[in-house]
């Protein structure tokens, strides 16, 4: 399990780089964010290979962990109490990099005092997830 946390990790940092380096290139870096989410997918068919059962699950639901608990930190107003919101927005952006891109399409809304980016920011995760699971269930 902890290989393949560490394959979705390099991964994530690949694209992380790649994401920063053609951030001037609109197209280019929707077209990289599609291709993270390519890898992601087949690193799952990968992981089917080595680890059995819910092994794989809990290796992605790990990786995600960090985007998962810093979007509801933001959503439940939690950052607020304790003062450093801007800083896990800060951070979060820096997680959710590879997809980044994807969420810049999204109108200029606010639902509940939180602009729609931020639920975005929360959905990218669970989207991450759910293509590592279509990715478990393909033959």
């Amino acid at each position: 399990m902890g290989i393949t946390i560490l394959r979705l990790f390099f991964i994530h940092l690949g694209a992380f780089l790649a994401i920063i380096a053609a951030t001037y290139f609109s197209i280019i870096d929707i077209i990289l964010s599609f291709l993270f989410v390519f890898f992601i997918w087949h690193e799952a068919k990968l992981a089917k290979k080595r680890l059995k059962g819910f092994r794989s699950l809990i290796a992605v639901t790990i990786w995600q962990m960090p985007g998962l608990i810093m979007s509801l930190l933001i959503i439940t107003n939690l950052t607020d109490l304790f003062g450093f919101g801007e800083f896990i927005i800060f951070l979060l952006q820096f997680w959710h990099m590879p997809i980044l891109p994807l969420l810049s399409i999204l109108p200029a809304v606010a639902i509940f005092d939180k602009p729609l980016y931020y639920y975005g920011m929360l959905g990218s995760s669970l989207f991450i997830i759910g293509v590592f699971i279509i990715g478990l269930m393909k033959k």
